[in-house]
């Protein structure tokens, strides 16, 4: 319809994230903004597209039980100055590198130029469970429905939620455990408490130049699964409550946790964001749904903490604009990405650097790249 009124001007799209994922998510775009170049050069269905920009290879790569498999996937793109210049014909790009060279220090410097990757060691307890959980994922793949058992009894998805959350913390898988210090939770919180520590003496000013009353700066926590009041009930391993005694112990006052989900109402939130901005609140945990977009509560931010990988790039970049944002009084930032050897987040860490890397190579618009590696979602339920 829009079409119809105002041809070749009916629609303008504008993303942080045009590319969420994979490369492949230019045609989508194409089709809305450039379908006239499409059905020109005879590519306007997806399988035609592919044809002439994608090659598939098969490699082998790690499940969600740390065990190598063989998976088929779009791997190059060929004929890549042709894409982007198909694309440029109606898009006007800014790259996250051309943005910080615009902005300058109006908003801060990730100390080491990107995110530090912090391993933990594989506990002994997580490198037994993952033999358990390869013979899960074994059972899984064989298993065929029947009239006494319809649905799968324990479904891939099951499996790879019970990974992510040992990877985390054995205690979710057993909660008789005792606390190790090497687990990914604890080496989070480590780094929690050792921000908070560091920084309780920093001074920050208004706009007019006045020291405020408050000091310290504040960091934050991200994580999409292990905080919340359902996994606690289910597991019989409480996360939260785990987080909230080292800090105490720690002797970090409580009046400085907060927890988004505890934050429903608009006003409420707006009234926690001005909390971390003047110092009150130090250490604000939450998931990348509840925190990822919408929060300016950047002022103070110092540090920021991935407990997980997420699976899209599009929401690790909103995770990490909290804190490289404009508005943030620190000048340098750190973000730590905690990962544990022997689990699937030491490929997830991987894949989401090399997706940024070769996105950005695609969005540039150089007319020499002829081809670029495709690192789009993994057939991670394989």
């Amino acid at each position: 319809y829009l079409e119809s009124k105002k041809p070749g001007r009916s629609l303008v799209l504008a993303s942080g994230t045009p590319v969420t994922n994979t490369i492949a998510e230019l045609y989508t775009v194409q089709k809305m903004l450039g379908r006239a170049a499409l059905e020109e050069n005879g590519i306007e269905d997806f399988d035609s597209w592919a044809a002439m920009f994608g090659r598939e290879k098969t490699t082998l790569e790690p499940n969600a039980a740390g065990k190598y498999e063989m998976v088929t996937r779009f791997q190059d793109f060929a004929n890549v100055a042709d894409l982007t210049a198909m694309f440029r014909e109606f898009a006007d790009v800014l790259t996250s590198d051309q943005l910080a060279e615009m902005l300058g220090d109006k908003r801060p410097q990730v100390e080491g130029g990107a995110r530090t990757i912090v391993p933990t060691p594989e506990t002994a307890e997580y490198e037994a469970f993952r033999g358990v959980l390869e013979q899960r994922m074994e059972a899984s793949k064989k298993w065929k429905p029947s009239k006494e058992e319809p649905n799968n009894p324990d479904p891939i998805i099951k499996i790879i939620g019970d990974g992510r959350l040992a990877a985390i913390d054995m205690r979710f898988m057993d909660p008789t455990l005792p606390s190790n210090p090497d687990s990914k939770l604890n080496k989070m919180i480590d780094g929690v408490i050792a921000a908070v520590k560091e920084t309780a003496n920093y001074e920050y000013t208004d706009k007019p130049g006045n020291v405020e009353p408050t000091k310290g700066a504040a960091t934050m926590v991200f994580s999409d699964l292990g905080f919340g009041a359902g996994v606690a009930a289910s597991r019989g391993f409480n996360a939260r409550a785990w987080f909230e005694k080292r800090l105490r112990d720690a002797k970090i006052p409580e009046s400085q946790i907060a927890f988004m989900s505890d934050y429903k109402k608009s006003t409420a939130k707006l009234k926690l964001f001005k909390e971390v901005n003047s110092g009150k609140v130090r250490v604000l945990v939450g998931s990348s749904a509840a925190m990822g977009t919408g929060v300016n509560a950047q002022q103070r931010l110092i540090a920021l903490h991935h407990l997980d990988a997420p699976y899209v790039l599009a929401i690790l970049e909103q995770r990490e604009g909290r804190i490289v944002r404009q508005g943030n009084k620190n000048s340098q930032v750190q973000i730590y990405a905690y990962s544990m050897f022997g689990s699937f987040d030491e490929n997830q860490w991987s894949m989401l650097a090399r997706k940024k890397f070769f996105i950005e190579q695609a969005m540039s618009g150089d007319p020499n790249i002829r081809s670029i590696e495709d690192v789009g979602e993994v057939n991670q339920l394989e």
